[in-house]
């Protein structure tokens, strides 16, 4: 494959102006074809496949979930702000309404379609609302996969892509409304910005001729200090950050938005990459820096600050807040202390075979470093802290899987292996490397096949941690038996009366899934309350609400005695006893829930079993995972009865 560079006289260091092949490149047509757009279709079936088998949600959503059903189901006026969850369960902290007020603009049409024209039951715009923000999630990887592509090659953004869509944790929590969802969402599109800077003080690139993508044998020739070489140029410098500056600029945007508004460790993240364009590579300035940082940081807590008071009630920065919570006070120690090394466990975990591919990168290729060096200083900075949760570090992720994809091509490249269909080219084959000797290039493709091989161990474990996690939501399942237990035609409902525990709350149990309770009265005309001195209204007691045919849904977290719950005529509850003693109760039925994982030996005769359930009638595919992972799989799934469906016995 004919290798040109741009500029012969380079490594002589000559005065020169910037080479138009030094600024990146407008992605080519290669970026576009029909393989491109269904790796991206296959990223978003991926997302939307974890929505169809896990569709519930898990404390940590439980406020952005919860604030789009009542932005959705009681709008955003003033009169209809009394009946919005956060006021009555505001949290540990509070957090900020712009995720959830996008989100539910954003599925506004679809829910006149859905619901106003078709009927459809409300719990059908949890999918909606999380569709779309996977969708969010995917398209902001796409930017990232193009920018790589145009940067660093065609294949390289594949290696990137197939990374991304063989770990569980990215797109499996790309769909869930918790705030590092949303952050991470615009740490993607600054990543993109951030790759599409030109190459640091170069004043000359390596192309392929065949698809006119800079950089795609960058990789092997920079590993070989015979690709691209820094300038002290003055001019050239100059070039380059003049060039730089708009396109850094969107990248430190996109830092501030996500950190004000969203999760203020974004902050940590985006210090060393600041200072290190700033001083290192010199691809930034300082005035137009700053200029970016405080146009977007301005715009942002006005925003934050605005929108959010007026539905908090009060004067508020939210992030601001729980960053005194978290950080100067350090209440998040509550919730659990891990050693320093904590992460080096869990970022493994998540990363999967892209950490050992970008280890390799740092090793083998210089430019990988550039990235890699904030994401390690990120983890070093959260490492002190500490409460830690792998959704604190997770923006290292992609990082990881860009090098990590740079160090999987340039094994591919030394290997001197051919992928016609992933590269997108016409050549019936491509030209060996010729800088590994026969032996090492061996070894690079017995290499590159173990490296394919984990990804597959990879996805394989992905599918698996879909079926758990699809035992890790009792409280939705439990919440939509319920309404398949009881349930009649609307025009016939009972008066029930349905108190939901806190383990029913935090593991799946939505407004959007309390059917019938969409179309209540005004709070103030159905309970009997009083006013307080200080202008609030306070309920004197919940029996006297008056019900006219619908469902009553109550989340009370203070009942401890049986006779708290005498006003009730169903509960879900994760402790029965409390209530069957009386017997004044029944069990009507129980949701079991993931409690664990046993290692067993296969049994030798399982694929006979396989073989009868998958022709047997009726067979769903729930049912044909759940068997196979039970005869073949070395790790058994260990499930306990969770929530308990109890009704009053009627005299």
């Amino acid at each position: 494959m004919p290798i040109r560079k741009t500029h012969s006289r380079a490594r002589e260091g000559s005065s020169h102006s910037i080479h138009a092949s030094t600024l990146p490149h407008p992605p080519p047509k290669q970026l576009h074809d029909p393989l491109s757009h269904a790796i991206d279709a296959t990223l978003l079936a991926l997302s939307l496949l974890y929505i169809f088998f896990c569709p519930y949600t898990k404390v940590e959503e439980s406020f952005n979930i919860q604030a789009i059903h009542d932005l959705l189901i009681h709008g955003a006026a003033p009169s209809g702000l009394s009946h919005f969850d956060h006021l009555e369960f505001p949290g540990a902290v509070p957090r900020t309404f712009i995720g959830a007020v996008a989100l539910a603009a954003a599925a506004w049409p679809l829910k006149i379609i859905c619901i106003s024209l078709l009927g459809l039951p409300k719990i059908v715009l949890q999918y909606i609302v999380r569709a779309l923000l996977g969708t969010f999630t995917v398209v902001s990887l796409r930017s990232v996969r193009l920018a790589t592509q145009a940067r660093y090659g065609v294949l390289v953004g594949r290696w990137f892509a197939l990374l991304c869509a063989t770990q569980f944790h990215l797109l499996f929590w790309g769909s869930r409304t918790i705030p590092n969802t949303f952050a991470m969402g615009l740490w993607n599109l600054a990543l993109a910005r951030w790759v599409a800077l030109p190459q640091p003080h170069t004043a000359v690139t390596w192309a392929r001729e065949s698809d006119g993508v800079a950089g795609t044998r960058e990789l092997s020739k920079a590993s070989k200090g015979t690709g691209p070489v820094p300038t002290s140029d003055p001019k050239t410098i100059s070039g380059i950050a003049t060039y730089s500056e708009p396109i850094f600029s969107s990248v430190v945007s996109y830092l501030a938005l996500a950190a004000i508004v969203f999760r203020a460790e974004i902050a940590a993240l985006a210090a060393p990459i600041i200072v290190m364009e700033l001083v290192l590579t010199r691809r930034a300035t300082f005035f137009p820096t700053l200029r970016a940082g405080v146009t977007a940081s301005t715009i942002s807590i006005l925003a934050t600050v605005t929108i959010d008071s007026f539905f908090w009630r009060r004067w508020l920065w939210p992030e601001a807040a729980s960053f005194v919570f978290n950080a100067v006070e350090g209440k998040n120690a509550e919730w659990g202390i891990h050693p320093w090394w904590y992460y080096g466990v869990l970022v493994p975990r998540i990363a999967t075979l892209a950490l050992p591919l970008a280890a390799y990168a740092a090793y083998r290729i210089p430019p990988s470093r550039l990235y890699l060096l904030p994401a390690a200083l990120f983890v070093t900075i959260y490492s002190v802290i500490g409460h830690k949760e792998w959704r604190f570090v997770q923006y290292v992720v992609p990082v990881l899987n860009l090098t990590g994809a740079m160090g999987l091509e340039h094994i591919h490249e030394q290997a001197g292996l051919s992928l016609r269909v992933l590269r997108h080219e016409s050549h019936p084959s491509r030209t060996a490397p010729t800088g590994p000797s026969n032996r090492n290039r061996k070894r690079y493709a017995w290499t590159f096949v173990a490296a394919l091989f984990g990804l597959t161990i990879s996805a394989v474990f992905t599918v698996f941690s879909i079926y758990v996690s699809s035992l890790n939501y009792p409280g939705g399942y439990a919440l939509a038996r319920f309404h398949r237990i009881f349930g009649v035609p609307q025009s016939r409902l009972p008066h029930l009366y349905v108190h939901m525990d806190v383990l029913t709350c935090m593991t799946g149990a939505t407004r959007f899934g309390e059917l019938w309770s969409e179309s209540l009265p005004a709070r103030d005309d159905v309970l009997d309350t009083k006013q307080n001195e200080n202008g609030t209204t306070e309920v004197k007691s919940e029996s006297a609400i008056k019900m006219k045919g619908h469902w009553r849904y109550s989340k009370n977290e203070t009942h401890k005695d049986a006779k708290d719950f005498e006003a009730y005529s169903h509960v879900l509850t994760e402790d029965p006893r409390i209530l069957l003693w009386t017997g004044k109760w029944k069990a009507v039925d129980v949701v079991s829930g993931y409690t664990g994982l046993d290692v067993v030996v296969a049994k030798m005769k399982w694929w006979k079993d396989l073989m009868q359930t998958i022709t047997s009638p009726g067979v769903d595919i729930r049912g044909f995972m759940s068997h196979l992972i039970e005869k073949a799989w070395p790790l058994k799934v260990r499930v306990e009865e969770k929530i308990w469906l109890l009704k009053k016995i009627e005299k």
